[in-house]
């Protein structure tokens, strides 16, 4: 299933997504807890992952600012944006996000996601 790197300030999240994640069968590969951080953290993994889950309202820098350095190194980088700040959902994917869900949001929706951008070219 989905390689997937995990951006989100709260720790939360990212217990949720891993439990949900990996009954799912998709892998977390590596995690993140601010932009800067996501940025660093991206660029030391071996291998990309398949879908990047950014959130936007994150300390130090925000998800905007990650994803935009992360699409510069990486330009096939498949960033879903996750997060409550919905003024941004045009300038995310304008700027090459796949997706923006609005939190709160179904998980079947997350997934169907996953499983649809993970698999397109």
């Amino acid at each position: 299933m989905a390689r997937i790197f995990v951006v989100d300030d709260k720790q939360f999240f990212h217990q949720m997504y891993r439990t949900l994640f990996e009954l799912e069968g998709h892998r977390i590969v590596g995690n993140a807890y601010n932009g800067q951080e996501a940025v660093v953290e991206y660029k030391k993994l071996k291998q990309r992952p398949d879908i990047v889950i950014m959130d936007h309202l994150m300390p130090v820098r925000n998800g905007l600012e990650a994803a935009s350095d992360i699409l510069q190194y990486d330009p096939e980088a498949k960033i879903i944006f996750v997060s409550v700040d919905q003024s941004i959902a045009e300038i995310a994917v304008n700027m090459g996000a796949k997706k923006f869900i609005t939190k709160p949001f179904h998980m079947d929706r997350l997934l169907d996601d996953i499983k649809n951008i993970a698999s397109s070219n």
